[in-house]
This record gives structure tokens, sequence and C-alpha cells, in this order.
């Protein structure tokens, strides 16, 4: 993999615009973005006109940039939003496919409670609707999607369909205390994502999003995992500045991954 496919989320930038998030990913020689979609006055959404749509699309392809995926909001374990879901889907799916995105990111959900095999043919109604669109359906390993165990039985639950995956977090084993390492391995085959993210733990337990190098977690067995496997999927840099905006630049998030990946 080598991380070629290198990017980062709208989400550690929401004070730019999608001009100028494209402008920073140019300057980066990064090879895409991942865009948050959650709502039409951020920077994509099936509600964004069709006139911004057609700019942001010819914006992308003239700088040779690629958008990853859209990010939507959805979460499958909200049994009442099973249908209100599979149209969500089917509108972000129309987009993502009109700009050119490998995937739409989706959640499992925390909070309800719904049964896992109730999620799971949700999952398999929407992705059967999103079929037409060719574009990939990946939970994100998050919520309560926390575990390589977890995530592969939900997915055999749904039938395993071949346009759903999962998003695979860096943080997320370690939080669990599954082994990094194994839990990729397990989950290889499924994966259509990566979210690059770290955190460390304070004194009291809390976690904060740090920089890789800050994290003080051992890594780099993980990224080297990574790097030397044959999964050809968008390495997104999850950077939170959207909800804490004591982090650092973008700019300086992007520079700290490239020296920890070794880029």
């Amino acid at each position: 993999m080598s991380f070629e496919k290198l990017g980062f989320s709208s989400m550690g930038c929401p004070e730019m615009t999608l001009k100028e998030i494209a402008e920073l990913a140019v300057r980066r020689g990064v090879w895409g973005v991942e865009l948050r979609g959650k709502s039409a006055d951020e920077h994509i959404s099936p509600m964004t006109s069709k006139e911004d749509q057609v700019a942001t699309r010819l914006l992308y392809r003239n700088l040779g940039l690629h958008i990853a995926g859209i990010a939507s909001y959805v979460k499958f374990a909200d049994d009442d939003m099973q249908e209100e879901n599979t149209d969500e889907l089917e509108r972000f799916a129309d987009l993502g496919a009109y700009l050119g995105a490998e995937y739409i990111r989706v959640f499992y959900g925390e909070g309800f409670d719904t049964t896992e095999a109730r999620i799971a043919e949700g999952i398999a109604v929407a992705a059967e609707a999103i079929r037409p669109y060719n574009i990939k359906l990946l939970l994100e390993m998050s919520d309560e999607l926390k575990t390589s165990e977890q995530a592969l039985r939900l997915l055999s639950l749904a039938g395993n369909p071949e346009n759903v995956g999962v998003i695979f977090d860096t943080y997320t084993p370690f939080k669990e205390l599954e082994d990094p390492v194994a839990s990729f391995r397990a989950l290889e085959k499924k994966i259509g994502a990566i979210h690059l993210n770290a955190y460390r733990t304070d004194e009291k337990g809390h976690h904060h999003q740090c920089l890789p190098s800050e994290s003080g977690l051992p890594m780099e067995p993980l990224f080297e995992e990574i790097a030397k496997s044959r999964i050809d999927v968008p390495a997104i840099i999850m950077w939170e500045r959207l909800f804490d905006e004591s982090l650092c630049e973008m700019d300086e998030a992007i520079e700290n991954y490239r020296r920890c990946l070794i880029l």
C-alpha cells in the first residue's frame, strides 16, 4: 500500500472553503480529501446545489485531486430511521458517484437498543439500494462497532455484500485493548479506507486527540503492517479541529503524519 492514497478529512479545516482545502491538498502533495457531508452549510451534502456540485467536481479534477469519500452521519442503530437511512444513502451515493468518490462513510450508531440482526438487515437493504451507483458503503470503526470480531460478525449477518466494508481506525484497537496488527489483519479484506488517528490518555483516563508523535502509543508496527499490505485504499488523516480548536492547523498535522509514516 505504502500510503499512496494519503489524504485528510475536511473536518480538520472547518474554516476553509472547498477551494482552500483543495489548495492545501495540492501544496502538501496528498492524493485526496474526505469531505464532511452533514448539512447544506458545510463542505458538501446531497442538499448542495447542482451548480456547486459541478464546480466542486471540476475544481478537484482540474487540480488532479481525488474526493476519497463523503462522510455521512447515517446511524444504522437508529431503528426508527431505517427507511429514511436508505433514502438518504441513495442521495449520498448519487452525490458521491458524481464526484468520483470511492465510498460513503456511515456509523453503526450508539445509544440505541436495536438488535445486531436488525442493524445488519438495514445495512443489507441499503447496500442493495446503492448498488447501481458503484460506490461503497463503509462502516466507521467507532461508536458501538469496536472490534474486528464484531465487525466481521455484523458484515456476515448482512450477507457480506461486496459493496459494504469498514473504515479501519488506527486508534480504535488501542482503545479497545485489541492487538492493532492482528485487528488489521483480521479485517484486511473488508477494509475500504483507513482513518489515521492518534490519541493520548491523561491521568484521569480521558482521551485527547493528538499528533501521532505525541501519543506515546506503539503505532509504528501498525503503520508498517498497513504499508506492506496489498490493499489499495485511501488513508485519511482524521484531525478534529471542527470540535477542538486548540489542535494545530491541518498543515502541521499532515507534516507530522508524513514523518511518522516515513513518507
